[in-house]
């Protein structure tokens, strides 16, 4: 097996080069946000729960929809959110109309939480790039963020196929 560089050769396919750049990063801010996470007194997996409703949105989401969007089965959902739950940091309501369908949002408390998280993870990841020009820091940021539009709108179009 050949090994591979750190840095991909400039001739290599520009999706390879992404692609390999993408896993090295996931692989070293992976870990750190989940010890960011961890600090806090919840599990990766309570973040991802408690991230999702944060960023869903005013409107409690439905069991279903949180498992299906993060992976897990509706009783795992139900696992994760006991522990928050009982900390304060989300709540479970019924959804209007439908009282069969438990739903969760976010606390006051839940909310502040997913702040501080965020804005602890962003400190770190905003190193990366001060040592950049301000313009070549701001296009980084801006690219990421087409990327990150590009692969929503190829997931809405796969999973509409």
């Amino acid at each position: 097996m050949t090994p591979v560089s750190k840095i991909a050769d400039p001739d290599e396919d520009l999706g390879l080069r992404f692609h390999m750049a993408l896993d090295r990063l996931w692989k070293l801010l992976h870990p750190a946000d989940r010890e960011a996470v961890c600090c806090h007194g919840i599990t990766y997996t309570q973040w991802s729960l408690l991230r999702t409703l944060c960023e869903g949105g005013p409107d409690a989401l439905p069991m279903g929809f949180l498992a299906t969007a993060l992976g897990l089965t509706p009783s795992g959902v139900t696992r994760c959110a006991d522990p928050l739950v009982a900390r304060g940091l989300i709540e479970r309501r019924t959804k209007p109309g439908d009282r069969r369908v438990c739903c969760l949002r976010p606390t006051e408390g839940g909310v502040e939480l997913w702040r501080q998280i965020r804005s602890e993870c962003a400190e770190r990841e905003g190193a990366l790039i001060r040592h950049m020009a301000s313009d070549s820091g701001l296009a980084v940021v801006q690219a990421l963020e087409q990327i990150a539009e590009n692969a929503a709108k190829q997931h809405r179009t796969e999973k509409a196929s």
